[in-house]
């Protein structure tokens, strides 16, 4: 009887055991994290330098359209006829609206290998850690609250930046 009660405790306490495991490993609560956007986009290295890099650009197509703004100036003074304004006026207007599709490419050339990197790291940083997701806050506000503790904003800025300085020396 005795041999009987340890045995039919024992398989309860087998099967219990058994259940509590399987529990807590299909129902555990999903690790979540989350990266402040506008702080890797401020002092992710990458970022800056190619926010230099675009300045630097933007000086000289500037300076170019200040070229082409003064010689149409000085144009207009040398009393044209209402079509030879019109067609100034033409040319200006395209050469000003290729300055901004040629400003706004230059940017996005010089932007999107960085994005994809953090985007890529992030995704890989998340798979070895663990996460069900990494959520991207943004001052808009999209997440409301969250834990200090599930932020991995400096975790990730400094991985990125040690590996963006490796990769450029």
């Amino acid at each position: 009887m005795k041999l009987t009660n340890v045995i039919i405790s024992t398989v309860i306490s087998l099967i219990v055991g058994v259940a509590v495991f399987y529990a807590t490993k299909f129902y555990q609560t999903p690790k979540i994290g989350y990266v402040k956007v506008g702080v890797l986009m401020e002092k992710y290295q990458g970022i800056i330098d190619a926010s230099k890099a675009f300045e630097a650009d933007m000086k000289v197509a500037q300076s170019n359209l200040d070229t082409v703004k003064s010689r149409y100036i000085a144009f207009r003074k040398t009393k044209p006829s209402p079509s030879q304004i019109h067609q100034a006026e033409q040319e200006l207007n395209e050469y000003q609206m290729k300055f901004s599709d040629d400003m706004g490419k230059r940017r996005s050339e010089l932007s999107k290998p960085n994005i994809e990197t953090i985007n890529s790291y992030i995704a890989d940083y998340g798979k070895k850690h663990h996460y069900k997701i990494i959520l991207g806050a943004t001052a808009d506000g999209n997440i409301l609250y969250a834990e200090e503790a599930d932020d991995l904003t400096q975790i990730i800025l400094q991985d990125l930046n040690e590996i963006y300085k490796k990769n450029k020396n």
